[in-house]
Order: structure tokens, then sequence, then C-alpha cells
């Protein structure tokens, strides 16, 4: 099976590689491992996933599981496979959808709720600003 996921492949095998070299060098411990999140996704713009948070978070897990541990202290377990929550979970700005439902109320409730000030009203309906 052919697929495109050459990039996730490489950045498994830097994560790997790096680990392996920090336990060779005996500087496997919680400074060296923070340092090496940021040197592998320095950022400031996200490569592979919709933030810098949630790729920094996988390379943190990544980097426990290379250590032969659970992706967090809290999965602790015996399982063969271990699953990274944040890889199958969306960020929670990408689950809102805009429709043609809006009616262009007149209190603006949409517009006035929203934290970041992301609703614009149109000529027919509000959008989501993107």
């Amino acid at each position: 099976m052919i697929t495109n996921d050459e990039g996730i492949v490489h950045l498994k095998h830097k994560i790997i590689e790096e680990v392996a070299r920090l336990a060779w060098e005996d500087n496997l411990n919680e400074e060296s491992k923070n340092e090496l999140v940021y040197r592998i996704i320095p950022g400031p713009k996200a490569n592979y996933r919709c933030c810098i948070y949630k790729e920094r978070e996988l390379v943190r897990q990544r980097i426990r599981l290379a250590e032969g541990l659970c992706p967090t202290p809290e999965d602790e377990s015996d399982n063969v496979i271990q699953i990274l929550k944040p890889a199958c979970e969306e960020c929670p700005i990408s689950a809102y959808t805009v429709t043609d439902n809006c009616r262009l109320c007149v209190g603006k409730p949409c517009q006035s709720s929203c934290n970041f000030g992301a609703i614009s009203i149109g000529h027919h309906r509000s959008h989501i600003d993107v």
C-alpha cells in the first residue's frame, strides 16, 4: 500500500533517533526531552496538525513511547497498542460549521457570544472568519 505520509514517517524516525542519541549519551532527562520537543517542532507555524501545541504534545507522547512508556503517565497500562489521543481529536475550533440557517437576527447572539470576534455579519447571513 502506498501512502503519502512521508513527512510523518520522517518525524517518527527523527524522534526515535534523537531519543536513542540522548540515551546513548546518558542524557535522557526531563530537561533534555523538553529541549528535544522544541528542537523537533520549533514553530511558530504548525506543519502536520492544526496547531503547534498539538504537534508538540504529540512529540512529547512519542518521546515517551520511544522510552518504552505509555503516552501519558495517566495511561499506565500493559496495552500492546497505545493510542495518542491528541492525534485522534480535532481542535475545538475546527468543530464549527457555517450553515444556511442564519436569519440575520436583530440581537446577533452568535456574534456577541463568540469569544474570538471571529463572526462577521454579511448581506445574507453571518459567517465565521477563518
